[in-house]
């Protein structure tokens, strides 16, 4: 018998009250190829999260920084700062980082702490097809 396939997750990016997109932002201002191997990443994630449970993706491809807020880790120094929502079927995208030593600047993950309860308040993301 195959394995039991989950529910299809998704992948959105914050939009602050502002209209901003933090992550988007980040990803802008990257390489070209950096940029293709974050989405890619993205995209390998969210399929392997058809097939088994969210907290059970881990290194090297996740890895959890605080509470909710996981850490993508697509580059040796590119980090995309998410976290499961909505019973893990979503998985947003709050914050970009370039890290400069062995751990995320503590800033960084503060800061998408904050984007983090933003967003239960406001529910505002867009999916990120639309806007990468």
């Amino acid at each position: 018998m195959g394995e039991r396939k989950r529910p299809v997750c998704t992948a959105e990016a914050f939009c602050d009250r502002r209209g901003r997109y933090p992550v988007v932002d980040f990803l802008e201002k990257q390489d070209p190829r950096d940029r293709a191997t974050v989405l890619n990443k993205i995209r390998i994630v969210l399929e392997m999260a058809r097939y088994q449970a969210t907290h059970t993706i881990g290194r090297p491809l996740v890895d959890t920084l605080r509470g909710p807020i996981k850490e993508l880790r697509p580059t040796r120094q590119i980090r995309i700062l998410f976290s499961w929502e909505e019973d893990d079927s979503l998985m947003l995208l709050l914050e970009g980082d370039l890290k400069k030593n062995s751990k995320v600047d503590e800033a960084v993950i503060h800061r998408a702490a904050a984007y983090l309860a933003e967003w239960k308040v406001t529910k505002s993301s867009d999916p990120l097809d639309k806007i990468a």
